[in-house]
């Protein structure tokens, strides 16, 4: 019995002293509202039932103005638009019970089920206004870049390495093979060993896509290893003048049918070649998009996709003389054909090479000469400046460049944007893979 007594003993000490929390608690209460919350006389049924009702109308009114706070939360619906906003309601919470939910799994896992959910399809349908951040390299989907361009003739492949620093899978387009590789022609392989396997493997090496993302992508170094890694075997091979033409015009047809109306395509507007090696000018790449958005624009998915321009986009892990000669380019651009290039803009992995205030004199001039910029950044998990080299835009930058885009975290830069009227993105799925 005499554990019972101590057992006893113990509660009843635990519940003094969840007697003593209680009462400082509510003695630390200096809100009038706050007390009468927690103290209803128990002789005034009536006074409780007024702070019962109170609270309910305190309750829906705030949920209320939270509600118009949300994006759209003004909007009236009416007929067709409550029905279908009433259907995606539907989908959504029935997306909402599956189990594993598709937002809280890694994209790469999710991608090909998140396209068969009828919330995907419904969303796919609507006009979707601008696309704002999509860089012409990886604007094609990976199943039509295989399905379309990998079948053009005298495309070839190499899957050793040759040299330092060459990728260990390379496609181009020759007349005549040259001697860097052991090339083989790609429809020889697929003759081979069988369009399917090949395709799929093409897919795996045109892409990051991995059945164990977490474990092969540890970290964001990785992820952009991987990342430059397709960008390098990509590039070699949309950069055959017909296969970009044909890439650009893929892509925008692709717009098209998502209902995306409008697109700022970031590119580096690279020379392109002929089968024999030759250079076109650089003039020439421009005059494509030109084509392309146009024909875009005009043909039978006109009344869906309006148009789009170009945002020159150069590595950021270049020495400042580089960075003046982007900019000359740029500049020389938009002097030439203001309509179609919007601006400028520096990419690359940001926890390599210098910081962007090495650049300031060289990029003060955008602004001095009246050339929009239009940089992302805080692709980084860090705070603050100086902290490694995530967070590059410092102070100095902020104040002469006015641009950024970290700005979640960065709370009085975020005040200080909006009263200047320049506007920012936030992307939450561009960092998806890491």
């Amino acid at each position: 019995m005499r554990w019972w007594l101590s057992l006893g003993c113990l509660w009843s000490c635990f519940l003094l002293l969840l007697a003593l929390i209680s009462y400082h608690f509510y003695q630390s209460c200096d809100s009038p509202q706050t007390a009468q919350l927690w103290s209803t006389p128990a002789n005034s049924h009536t006074q409780a039932r007024d702070n019962l009702s109170d609270y309910w109308s305190s309750r829906s009114k705030l949920l209320t103005a939270d509600q118009l706070l949300e994006t759209g939360g003004t909007v009236v619906l009416h007929g067709a638009e409550q029905q279908v906003n009433d259907l995606l309601t539907v989908f959504k919470r029935e997306e909402y019970k599956e189990t594993p939910f598709e937002a809280g799994r890694h994209f790469m896992n999710a991608r090909e089920d998140i396209e068969k959910s009828n919330v995907f399809e419904l969303i796919r349908m609507m006009p979707k206004g601008s696309m704002l951040h999509i860089h012409d390299i990886s604007m094609l989907s990976v199943e039509k870049l295989v399905s379309n361009v990998t079948y053009m003739d005298h495309l070839y492949l190499c899957n050793s390495t040759q040299s330092v620093g060459e990728p260990d899978v390379r496609l181009q387009f020759f007349a005549t093979p040259d001697t860097t590789c052991d090339w083989l022609l790609l429809s020889d392989v697929r003759a081979s060993l069988g369009a399917g396997p090949v395709d799929q493997w093409l897919i795996g090496q045109l892409s990051m896509i991995v059945e164990r993302p977490d474990d092969v992508y540890e970290d964001l170094h990785s992820s952009w290893v991987a990342f430059d890694g397709v960008i390098s075997r990509v590039r070699g091979m949309i950069h055959y003048e017909p296969a970009w033409r044909r890439v650009i015009s893929l892509a925008l047809q692709e717009m098209a049918d998502d209902n995306i109306q409008y697109a700022e395509i970031r590119s580096s507007l690279p020379q392109l070649s002929d089968l024999s090696g030759n250079l076109y000018p650089a003039s020439h790449t421009i005059d494509i998009y030109r084509a392309a958005l146009l024909e875009a624009a005009s043909g039978d998915q006109g009344n869906r996709f309006w148009g789009g321009r170009v945002i020159l986009a150069m590595s950021r892990h270049v020495s400042p003389e580089q960075v003046s000669a982007d900019v000359d380019r740029v500049l020389q651009l938009r002097s030439d054909q203001p309509d179609l290039v919007a601006g400028f803009d520096l990419v690359a992995e940001e926890d390599c090479g210098a910081p962007l205030k090495e650049f300031v004199p060289q990029l003060l001039r955008l602004a001095e000469n009246g050339v929009q910029t239009f940089y992302h950044a805080g692709e980084t998990c860090e705070h603050g400046l100086g902290i490694g080299k995530g967070w590059y835009l410092e102070k100095e930058l902020l104040r002469l460049l006015l641009r950024w885009t970290g700005l979640q975290r960065m709370w009085v830069e975020r005040r200080g944007f909006r009263q200047a009227g320049t506007a920012f993105e936030h992307l939450p799925s561009i960092l998806s893979v890491t």
